[in-house]
C-alpha cells in the first residue's frame, strides 16, 4: 500500500525553486530544475499556475526536507515511487 503525501505551495525560495509543504508534517518538495520566474509556467510567479504545472508534472519533484531552506539537501532527493504525491491550492 502506497503512501499517500498532501502538499500546498509554499513559495519560491532564495535559490528560485518552488517549495510545496506537507499538510501532514514538515516534509518539503520542489523541484531543482524548473526555477522561478519561469513566464513559460507562471507570469510573475502566480501560486495557481505553479500549484496547476507542478500538479501535472509530479515528475519534476524532488523531496527537500524538513526545513523551508535544507542547505543539507540543495539537490533534493528522489521521492519513492511507493509514496503517493497530491498537489492542493
Amino acid at each position: 500500500m502506497a503512501n499517500k503525501w498532501t502538499f500546498k505551495f509554499e513559495g519560491v525560495d532564495y535559490w528560485s525553486r518552488p517549495v510545496f509543504k506537507c499538510i501532514n508534517n514538515d516534509v518539503r518538495i520542489g523541484s531543482v530544475e524548473i526555477l522561478f520566474p519561469n513566464k513559460e509556467i507562471a507570469p510573475n510567479c502566480e501560486p495557481e499556475k505553479i500549484t496547476e504545472f507542478f500538479r501535472n508534472n509530479k515528475h519534476e519533484l524532488v523531496i527537500f526536507g524538513t526545513s523551508p531552506i535544507d542547505e543539507d539537501d540543495p539537490l533534493g532527493t528522489p521521492i519513492k515511487k511507493s509514496i503517493t504525491i497530491d498537489i492542493i491550492d
